[in-house]
């Protein structure tokens, strides 16, 4: 009998966590068992291999291990397969099943197939092959992984409290300290971190069954990078609608600018995104169904109110932002008002083209419709907004933006762009409790 998953809105997700040998679980996952296991999901364990000299002592081992993680010796499962020797067939997948009783798991956490040891690849295709209807996580292993081929796309935070816990679930693996320590655990986790923003992490390749994208957002809630916990709450479970503004009269520079903006968006998304494919979709505020779109759902708005008819209507109703985009009768060129204090952070040219710039980045979330959110930013000038296209693309990857992802309600940062993204600088935030 094949093993289904369920759904159960909003209840406790089940996740079975496999490894193929017992101590590969701690190594690749051991951080996302405790985070999982504290947030209240049901988590077990399934160890598929024995190696019949030591087979009772390493399964000692592995359920004191799994305990120091809150998993409980009746969720640890030993399907007694042979260690070096694992093959996916039929006989093997049935021995997985009848392992299990016919339990359904959610997600299923595994081996990745971009591994150079055989029983790793091969755990990878049992689990495939055992489950149905499933969320498949897939986790690497430091001495035997293969990082040119493992592309992640959930990061779990190897914070001190999970990393002490699973230092002291490893720790319970006495058998096995030469083995472990053979590679430098911590250096792996801090290069799985580096392309999520994280000190150091474990990462997670994302693959879907059929029947199974009713669990994708449960499992993306897993992720803690900045650009998750960012977008996780703008995208919810639909589209999320980029209103571009129009360059009329800029000049090529102008488009050149805004256009590498939205590119760097786009591109994060096509990175980042567990898929399949991305909520992002990108309208002209221009568009008769622009409005609409505004309206309906969340969105980002991008432009000064001079180029977009929406981000003009925003600013009008947003009587407590503190910092909204004007423009200079006289000389006709657009800087940043602050409403508090008689205040301009005025662009600096060579020429026709700016060379220092100042831009807000702003959440709105609706008091209304706390799911609502709208996210808005703009420069004075292209430059100022191609800067705040990057910042959203990229959150954890400039100082000071943490309370985009960290911090509740509705918020603005004011910052100054030179020539240079890495010269992006914040220089202040404000709250405001105002519904859209």
């Amino acid at each position: 009998m094949l093993m289904r998953s369920h759904a159960r809105g909003g209840a406790p997700l089940r996740l079975l966590v496999v490894g193929a040998h017992p101590d590969d679980i701690e190594i690749g996952a051991g951080a996302l068992v405790a985070k999982a296991v504290r947030a209240g999901h049901e988590v077990g364990f399934l160890i598929l291999t024995d190696d019949p000299p030591t087979a009772e002592t390493r399964r000692r081992e592995a359920v004191r291990a799994a305990a120091v993680l809150g998993v409980p010796q009746g969720l640890v499962h030993f399907a007694g397969l042979p260690d070096g020797r694992l093959r996916t067939d039929a006989a093997t997948v049935q021995r997985v099943r009848d392992t299990m009783s016919g339990r359904r798991p959610d997600i299923v956490v595994v081996h990745t197939a971009a591994d150079s040891h055989n029983d790793h690849v091969e755990a990878h295709r049992i689990a495939h092959a055992a489950f149905r209807g499933c969320v498949f996580m897939h986790y690497s292993v430091h001495v035997s992984g293969e990082p040119s081929r493992f592309r992640p796309r959930i990061f779990v935070a190897v914070a001190q409290d999970r990393g002490d816990a699973k230092r002291r679930a490893l720790a319970a693996h006495e058998s096995q300290q030469r083995t472990i320590t053979r590679g430098d655990l911590a250096d792996w986790e801090r290069s799985l971190g580096s392309p999520a923003r994280l000190p150091r992490a474990e990462a997670f390749e994302l693959d879907l069954q059929a029947g199974a994208a009713r669990n994708l957002r449960a499992a993306m809630t897993l992720s803690e990078s900045p650009f998750h916990r960012l977008w996780l709450p703008v995208a919810r479970d639909a589209q999320v609608s980029l209103l571009y503004p129009s360059v009329s009269g800029g000049g090529a520079l102008s488009e050149v600018l805004l256009n590498a903006g939205r590119d760097a968006l786009r591109q994060s998304f096509l990175e980042r995104w567990p898929g399949p494919g991305t909520p992002l979709q990108e309208i002209f505020a221009h568009d008769p169904d622009a409005s609409r779109l505004f309206h309906a759902g969340n969105a980002i708005l991008v432009g000064t109110p001079h180029t977009n008819p929406l981000a003009k209507d925003l600013h009008r109703k947003q009587t407590k932002t503190r910092w909204t985009v004007a423009k200079d009768e006289r000389t006709r060129r657009a800087y940043i008002r602050d409403r508090r204090r008689p205040l301009r952070y005025a662009p600096v040219f060579s020429g026709d083209a700016p060379v220092l710039d100042f831009g807000v980045i702003s959440r709105h979330r609706d008091r209304d419709d706390p799911g609502r959110i709208v996210l808005y930013t703009s420069g004075a000038t292209p430059l100022g907004t191609r800067a705040g296209l990057e910042v959203l693309a990229d959150p954890g990857g400039f100082a000071d933006t943490e309370a985009l992802w960290e911090q509740d309600g509705s918020l603005q940062l004011l910052f100054s762009v030179e020539k240079s993204i890495e010269s992006f600088e914040v220089i202040a935030h404000h709250h405001f409790p105002e519904p859209l």
